[in-house]
């Protein structure tokens, strides 16, 4: 997960609520019960001491709840009277929470991180494509629609037949490569892990040969769905669901296999909350590894996202005017966005990640 869409939460100075809640659809009275759990939280919301124009701001957001049934939770983070983030969570949380700091308690999110892979769908067809990218930031929309004529290849006899079908084949191979241009924008743009090609057959072939090589390798063909009516949006998702997933199991088992490479060379690695906020101070963090599990520390933090050590002398001496004593995790994120890193959940026991927290270097770090 790139968590540099995220910096803009910090421009607002805080204090953050932020709110956890399991707003799963599974049975009649659902609304019922997600109305009971929001009165429990915001109950400890005002106990926590935000105030009542953050407060309902939150409760706002979940009257106008829209998202889709089933098991889901939902991450709302809202300051000075206004919702900042609204993500909705793969699994529900354990349990409801309110949480009322100086900083965003943005750990759920990199918790589902490895679900988070940034991707482009191209539902494609030979008059164009409808092209979908899906970033942390939200999700982007573009229609191509080339020459719709002729588009099709007949049977008209006679002399003119063999050049009316090449006039066919001009026809798709334009608008072949009027997609692949977009598509080239969206991946310089964007810089997805996994680019799905859905629709016509023909017209994904096509789409193909005019792509570039680089972007060519991050193609999977995805037989479901099309832009044809009738088409299933639902086994079109379900196949664009098992594709990320796949991916992101390849890319977070990458990810496990360098550090446990680079962390016992002692080279681009380190281990534990004081070595990775060094690195971050640093910015030299090219991923940060987290297991929120172990992530229960604290530290010391100040105005600015890279002021953050585990003393208060260390973050005055760093120019912060007023300290402030926060979650690990809430400060190591902000630290992490604000210099583009990457971050990824680590569940495994067998990977070592002293108080919850490590990092990939992009460089090696200097003694801090």
């Amino acid at each position: 997960m790139n968590l540099a869409p995220l910096q803009s939460l910090y421009d607002h100075p805080g204090p953050f609520l932020s709110v956890q809640l399991d707003r799963s659809r599974t049975t009649r009275d659902a609304a019922r019960l997600l109305a009971a759990r929001w009165e429990a939280v915001r109950a400890d919301a005002i106990t926590l001491g935000a105030d009542e124009a953050t407060v309902s701001a939150i409760e706002r957001a979940l009257t106008d709840d829209v998202h889709e049934g089933g098991k889901r939770g939902r991450l709302l983070v809202s300051a000075g009277g206004a919702v900042r983030l609204d993500e909705t969570l793969d699994t529900p949380p354990k349990r409801d929470v309110a949480r009322w700091w100086r900083l965003p308690d943005l750990l759920p999110l990199v918790a589902q991180a490895v679900r988070r892979l940034p991707y482009a769908v191209v539902v494609a067809d030979r008059t164009g494509a409808d092209i979908t990218v899906h970033t942390s930031a939200g999700d982007l929309r573009t229609e191509v629609e080339g020459q719709d004529y002729p588009i099709r290849k007949v049977a008209p006899g006679g002399w003119s037949q063999r050049r009316y079908q090449q006039r066919v084949e001009n026809v798709w191979e334009q608008n072949a490569r009027e997609v692949a241009r977009h598509i080239d924008g969206v991946v310089r743009a964007h810089r997805p892990r996994v680019v799905m090609v859905a629709g016509e057959v023909r017209a994904r072939a096509l789409l193909r040969e005019q792509l570039a090589e680089p972007v060519r390798d991050l193609l999977v063909d995805v037989e479901e769905g099309g832009r044809a009516a009738g088409a299933s949006e639902e086994s079109l998702q379900a196949a664009i669901d098992r594709v990320v997933a796949e991916r992101a199991e390849e890319e977070i088992r990458s990810i496990i296999e360098t550090y446990r490479e680079e962390i016992g060379q002692r080279d681009r690695a380190v281990e534990g909350l004081d070595a990775t906020v060094a690195a971050l101070r640093q910015g030299s963090v090219a991923a940060l590894l987290v297991r929120p599990d172990l992530a229960n520390g604290e530290v010391w933090a100040g105005g600015e996202p890279l002021q953050i050590a585990l003393s208060e002398a260390q973050v005055a001496a760093m120019g912060a005017d007023q300290p402030f004593r926060v979650s690990a995790g809430a400060a190591v994120i902000r630290a992490a966005a604000a210099t583009a890193a990457d971050a990824w959940c680590v569940e495994e026991p067998g990977v070592p990640l002293r108080d919850g927290f490590a990092a990939l270097l992009r460089y090696r770090a200097a003694p801090s």
